[in-house]
């Protein structure tokens, strides 16, 4: 679907996998108790073949949000430590999002600018 949108602005996009979960919490959909932003941040890692390239001019996140964003919070705040100096731009469908009286305390602590 990334390509579609950058053949349909006209615009060649470098589409990669940067981030790899260790597997070691349960989807947010399926858990009783979803994992906390800062959770999900320190089951992420950055894919380091991928890192070793050339770093990109700007990094465009999307999500699908099932409950809370802290995938994509918690994404956010990690591509940041490798890229500090590209935007990193976040977008998300949230489909439900009881705790979204919360964003601005989760945007705070992804530190995301």
């Amino acid at each position: 679907m990334s390509y579609r949108f950058g053949r349909a602005a006209d615009v060649d996009l470098d589409v990669r996998e940067l981030l790899v979960f260790d597997g070691h919490i349960p989807a947010s959909h399926t858990a009783a108790q979803p994992p906390s932003p800062q959770r999900t941040y320190e089951s992420l890692a950055v894919d380091p073949v991928e890192e070793a390239k050339s770093a990109p001019n700007l990094v465009y996140l999307f999500d699908d949000v099932l409950k809370s964003g802290a995938n994509l919070l918690a994404a956010m705040r990690r591509l940041r430590e490798v890229f500090p100096n590209q935007p990193i731009i976040g977008n998300f469908d949230a489909l439900h999002a009881p705790g979204a009286a919360r964003a601005p305390e989760l945007l705070e602590d992804a530190q995301v600018p």
